[in-house]
């Protein structure tokens, strides 16, 4: 069975899978909002999930629209893989907000008891957008005693 060891993450480790959502002001006034990340489309939805420890059904992607994941509670991991390699699975701590780029295959997983996340996405995350698959053979994915 091969290992996926969890990551931290990195603006270099992560690169290929989507951005860390961060920012930065030069001069803050106190009121300052700065786009991090912007897709063009027919709009937006922002969501709350809530995930239970240890569960992770199968792997999405959405080919045509990014998808931010966005701690919220609890502690959770993001199980990703790029588009061309599926089974080449990446596992790292979602302790900051991070957004997916188009047709990234991943699966969010809470490692505490509940862990709650906010995801902004596309509105159109129908069939035509999106795919789902199972895990890889073999793989395992528990975290704890």
């Amino acid at each position: 069975m091969k290992m996926h060891p969890l990551e931290t993450l990195s603006v270099e480790g992560f690169a290929p899978f989507g951005t860390i959502i961060e920012h930065s002001f030069e001069n803050p006034s106190g009121r300052d909002y700065q786009i991090v990340v912007s897709a063009p489309g027919p709009g937006w939805v922002i969501g709350i999930l809530e995930l239970s420890k240890n569960v992770a059904p199968f792997l999405e992607r959405h080919l045509y629209s990014q998808e931010s994941h966005e701690p919220l509670s609890g502690t959770s991991i993001l199980i990703v893989s790029e588009p061309e390699t599926p089974d080449d699975l990446r596992v790292f701590l979602l302790d900051k907000p991070v957004c997916l780029k188009e047709g990234v295959w991943h699966q969010a997983m809470a490692i505490s008891d509940k862990a709650v996340i906010k995801v902004v996405e596309n509105i159109d995350v129908s069939s035509e957008n999106s795919q789902t698959r199972e895990f890889p053979a073999g793989v395992r994915l528990t975290v704890g005693i």
